[in-house]
This record gives structure tokens, sequence and C-alpha cells, in this order.
């Protein structure tokens, strides 16, 4: 017996997307795109209020075995009992925070944080 394979000339071989999904392929690149160009390294957008995030502060005195934060750069939406400086949110951002601070320093971006 022979066989004999016929191909099909009439449909092309490459698949054709229906515009439904090309919105549902185009839109979260469009969005990763739009996200890493506002975290890239050295972007303006990394650090647009560096000073009012607390939790790197927190975590750092955590690390240090403090409940209070040293030095903070201003004293806006904190509470000052005595001499020192507390803050009165929840402690589990400055947790997760915790490991980063200890590896990258107090400096660390916020960029990373919202990269997890």
């Amino acid at each position: 017996m022979n066989y004999v394979c016929k191909v099909n000339t009439k449909q092309p071989m490459v698949k054709h997307f229906k515009k439904t999904e090309l919105i549902y392929i185009l839109i979260p690149l469009v969005c990763l795109f739009f996200y890493l160009g506002l975290v890239r390294p050295g972007s303006k957008h990394l650090d647009l209020v560096p000073h009012i995030n607390y939790f790197r502060n927190l975590a750092d005195a955590f690390l240090h075995g403090r409940l209070d934060i040293v030095n903070p750069n201003t004293s806006f939406d904190l509470v000052l009992y005595g001499d020192k400086t507390y803050v009165y949110w929840p402690p589990v951002p400055a947790l997760v925070y915790m490991p980063l601070v200890a590896i990258f320093g107090i400096n660390l971006p916020d960029a990373l944080i919202s990269l997890l």
C-alpha cells in the first residue's frame, strides 16, 4: 500500500489570532512595560516620597532591638512620647521589610518591595 499525504495549501500554516485573543495578550504586556518603565533602576519614580515610609525605619529599629524610630526625616504622622518617636501602625509591613533592610540597608527602594 502506498500512502499519499496531501497538504491542504488553501489554509495558512500560521494561526491567526482573534481580536479578543490579542487583547488578552497585549493588555498585560502594555501593563508590564509601563510598570517596568516606572521602576527601572535610576528612575525618578523609585522613591517619590522616600521620607514618609517609616516601615523601613521600623524594620531597622526591630533589627537593633528597639521599638522606637531613631532620627526620622520628619515627625509627620508619628507619635512622640518622651524623647522617643514611635509608629502607631501595625508592624507587619516592617516585618516584611526586615530581611531586605538587613541585606540592602535602610535606603532600600520601595520598588523592590512592590516587586514582591
